[in-house]
């Protein structure tokens, strides 16, 4: 596995012919690490990449281009920053978050939709327990399936 310092052209995780280009869209973030998983209920990251604040962020995205690595990696964020929630600011880097852009998350066998908590208390970030994303191919079959699952759980 090698990293380097990836773009800011496309928000998510993208496959690209050199690996993965990773970014994510955090104004106010003061550090941001990109946890890598090796299976779907391992309570540990198999590795941790610490973004450089210099090389690995252009204005407010963070990215980087990680080579062995493609479809089918799990992973999610730990993003630092302030606590301010009177400016809006709820920054917590104990907890794992999804990518807003990510295609599908991974649910351990044994949990359900109804046994992940999600934690309310940090406002708009979506932050599941014992979830995390896993990095999929996009299909033209994709935004219907994401609407099958809305509308599933409507219901």
């Amino acid at each position: 596995m090698n990293v380097s310092t990836g773009s800011s052209a496309h928000l998510g995780a993208v496959v690209t012919a050199a690996g993965v280009n990773f970014c994510v869209y955090s104004k106010y973030a003061t550090r941001v690490e990109l946890l890598l998983f090796d299976r779907e209920d391992a309570a540990d990251p198999c590795h941790v990449v610490e973004l450089d604040p210099v090389r690995q962020r252009t204005y407010h995205y963070w990215h980087c281009q990680i080579t062995g690595i493609g479809p089918g990696q799990i992973y999610g964020y730990r993003v630092h920053g302030p606590w301010q929630p009177g400016r809006g600011l709820r920054f917590d880097g104990r907890n794992l978050l999804l990518d807003p852009y990510g295609l599908a998350v991974v649910t351990p066998a044994g949990r359900t939709s109804t046994s992940r908590r999600i934690l309310p208390r940090h406002g708009s970030f979506l932050m599941v327990r014992n979830s995390m994303l896993a990095l999929g191919r996009s299909t033209k079959n994709t935004p219907r399936l994401f609407s099958s699952l809305r509308n599933a759980k409507s219901t």
